[in-house]
């Protein structure tokens, strides 16, 4: 068990941590690991390097029940229904959502699937898929990928152009609902504004490891570039084509597997949009509270309209 811990923490590490603080983001990790038994005995039930990027979530009386029935987990970031946000999937490496599940997606065209350049790297066309249409990702319906692109001018250094798109296999009965995206405001105009981060996870390190599989919403306040690059958080780190943004609820962050997961926001017309995918970040609540760094999706609009034939 210690070894695959250690193998899922190193897969942590590098999923979103920054090279140059590696070390002591993995010290963090593994000291957490330790503290947390639950989480370390379910990463090896579900064979933890699967996992993947940013994160996890709170304790649910409702672990087995067939649809989520309680508003919120431990009274924090909620539980919700998939009718209400039908554009997010998750996405898988294997057969068995159980022990594959690892970066999260959204629909924005019937047949296209945006996510972030790590995610779609981190994909194995030949087993993986991704899995719609339901809270519980163990029920999904699952379809396959017949196309993977990657931003071209993606550098995994700085995280710029860290966006990439899936095309789903055609499937009579598979119908996704996509959600619009370059429709309102870039996100890094709207300092201040709370959106919403849907995704499946944990967001928090001592969380109850039952609670990856039910698909979460995290309000989450966007943050000027001033403060995300402070001391306190990221140090003079520049963000090209990415936004800062932070839980309301300093004990829950977006991270071990919400790589990829959506955060919405409304337009003036109070039209939900997609405006960014959840990127990178460094450690995880309890031991951090240091804001998420996500794509910022209207810095590539036209090359997802390009790319797809004009998904809209």
């Amino acid at each position: 068990m210690a070894l695959r811990i250690l193998v899922a923490t190193l897969f942590l590490v590098f999923s979103f941590a920054r090279q140059a603080q590696a070390a002591d983001f993995l010290g963090d990790i593994i000291r957490n690991a330790i503290k947390s038994p639950n989480i370390a005995r379910e990463l090896d039930k579900l064979n933890a390097p699967a996992l993947g990027n940013k994160q996890l979530q709170m304790n649910s009386k409702s672990q087995n029940s067939e649809r989520p029935t309680s508003p919120t987990v431990n009274g924090r970031s909620q539980l919700a229904p998939i009718e209400a946000y039908p554009w997010v999937v998750a996405i898988t490496n294997g057969p068995s959502a159980d022990n594959a599940y690892y970066c999260a997606g959204v629909a924005i065209a019937e047949d296209w699937i945006a996510t972030t350049a790590y995610c779609a790297a981190n994909f194995h066309q030949r087993s993986g898929s991704v899995l719609v249409g339901e809270a519980d990702f163990r029920k999904a319906k699952s379809s396959a990928v017949d196309k993977v692109v990657i931003h071209p001018e993606w550098n995994q250094l700085s995280h710029t152009a860290e966006i990439a798109l899936l095309r789903l296999s055609p499937s009579p009965n598979l119908k996704l609902v996509p959600l619009i995206f370059g429709q309102g405001r870039s996100a890094r105009e709207r300092v201040g504004a709370v959106g919403q981060v849907l995704g499946w996870g944990y967001t928090n390190l001592e969380a109850d490891p039952a609670s990856l599989y039910l698909l979460k919403l995290l309000p989450t306040r966007i943050l000027s570039e001033e403060v995300c690059s402070s001391p306190s958080f990221y140090s003079e780190a520049r963000f090209e084509g990415q936004f800062c943004a932070q839980s309301l609820d300093r004990l829950q962050e977006a991270c071990v597997g919400f790589g990829g997961s959506p955060l919405v926001l409304n337009n003036s017309d109070g039209q939900r949009y997609l405006a960014g995918l959840v990127g990178w970040g460094e450690g995880c609540p309890p031991s951090s509270t240091k804001p998420t760094v996500y794509v910022d999706v209207s810095a590539y609009s036209d090359w997802i309209r390009n790319t797809t034939g004009g998904a809209k």
